[in-house]
């Protein structure tokens, strides 16, 4: 499965958008994967977001925070 059909089945089964993903929410996944942004930091802000009952503009907040909270990590 790719990284793109991944995040957005998760988004679906998690009910953060509406059962169909339209274009920006497919947009906003391939760029977090040009940027190179792990998939399992995606996935657990997919999560995180959908517990909050959160949208997909606080999902790209919450995935930008925790890739750089990633990064910061990955570099100690």
């Amino acid at each position: 499965m790719s990284y793109i059909s991944e995040v957005a089945d998760r988004l679906v089964a998690r009910s953060v958008c509406s059962s169909i993903v339209g274009p920006e929410a497919y947009t906003m996944i391939a760029d977090w994967e040009k940027k190179g942004i792990p998939l399992a930091v995606v996935l657990r802000s997919v999560e995180d977001i959908s517990e909050r009952d959160g949208t997909i503009e606080d999902l790209r907040e919450l995935v930008g925070r925790n890739f750089r909270g990633w990064l910061q990590n990955s570099e100690t």
